[in-house]
């Protein structure tokens, strides 16, 4: 699976909002989030990358990431966060295409201690990550 960038999935997010689908509301939130209202660009645009990969690598929580509820952010929990921090805790540096601007150290730094992270105090960039799990989950 080729790796999309940022744009691509703030386009498909304002797709469902504007055909106001099931994942309109969580959508909406993501462009929120995403166009920076809250300072939190970045935030969304680590998660795509990131979020692409680990779905990539492991298909088969696709499915009950699906069955959460479509208005809600994904919480990982069980064998989708010991699959993650596994997963998380050897990714390092750039990846993807250079304009995508992916890296694995920047996204350690948003996310907290329970999502493989180092941020402190603070939710950092959990939400925005837990919004992008759930949704690429369809997306994908």
């Amino acid at each position: 699976m080729a790796l999309k960038g940022e744009k691509w999935f703030l386009k498909k997010c304002y797709g469902h909002v504007r055909k106001r689908t099931r994942l309109a509301y969580l959508a909406n939130r993501a462009l929120e989030l995403g166009f920076g209202s809250e300072q939190t660009g970045g935030h969304i645009r680590q998660a795509c990358g990131a979020v692409q990969r680990f779905l990539g690598k492991h298909i088969k929580h696709k499915k009950s990431i699906r069955s959460s509820p479509t208005r809600k952010p994904f919480r990982l929990t069980g064998q989708i966060l010991t699959d993650w921090l596994q997963f998380f805790r050897n990714c390092s540096g750039g990846y993807g295409q250079q304009a995508f601007g992916y890296n694995w150290d920047t996204l350690r730094g948003y996310l907290t201690p329970k999502y493989g992270g180092r941020r402190k105090g603070g939710g950092g960039g959990v939400n925005e990550f837990e919004i992008v799990m759930r949704l690429m989950a369809e997306l994908l």
